[in-house]
């Protein structure tokens, strides 16, 4: 699968997942869930690799099976009510978390030498530097992750036009664990990521 380092690489993967979801008729309170696993028989990266003599910062590279088992759970609440002579109404709250889901950041960058298709999960990251070296990269050995997400949301149903006009705020938060070093003088670093807000509108006609 794929080119270097992950030649001869094989995916061989399990998902499992259920959701149920259930609604109140007469006050139209509704709840939804659902939960994920998902677990590579394939080819394991984590195998360790040892960087520490050419990248003294670095330590061994450690394995961790984070990356071939990942978990999701996602949780919607709201409640749909004919507030208005237009239609129904749906207003709504989300709260998901995505438990190391970077095993496709693995490989990311220029890969070393020592890096192979089992290899621990290298990666590159572009990072800004508060002292006089200026912009730099960040490499290193990513062990786990997690995504938060929560937003809300409403949807105005339009009966007489067959159309539903919706508007929706998400806020993503990202955690990355892992050992990383910058390639300037090859000092120990812990890239922080900002937070992501995303704003939607939009509307759809059915025919």
């Amino acid at each position: 699968m794929g080119g270097a380092p992950f030649q001869n690489a094989k995916r061989d993967v399990d998902i499992w997942q259920i959701g149920a979801s259930i609604m109140h008729v007469p006050s139209g309170l509704w709840f939804y869930g659902m939960w994920q696993e998902e677990r590579n028989h394939g080819t394991k990266l984590g195998q360790p690799f040892d960087l520490s003599i050419r990248f003294p910062a670095l330590p061994k590279m450690v394995s961790s099976p984070a990356q071939n088992e990942n978990e999701v759970w996602f949780l919607k609440a709201g409640i749909k009510r004919m507030w208005t002579p237009l239609g129904a109404t749906v207003v709504w709250g989300e709260y998901g978390q995505y438990q190391n889901q970077y095993a496709g950041m693995c490989g990311s960058g220029p890969q070393p030498p020592e890096a192979n298709s089992t290899s621990a999960c290298f990666t590159y990251f572009q990072v800004k530097q508060n002292a006089p070296d200026g912009d730099s990269i960040a490499f290193g050995n990513i062990t786990g992750s997690e995504v938060r997400r929560s937003g809300l949301g409403i949807v105005q149903e339009i009966d007489s036009a067959a159309m539903h006009l919706f508007a929706r705020w998400q806020h993503l938060e990202l955690d990355v664990d892992g050992t990383f070093a910058t390639t300037v003088k090859g000092k120990l670093v812990q890239p922080s990521f900002d937070d992501l807000d995303i704003f939607q509108l939009g509307g759809v006609i059915f025919f």
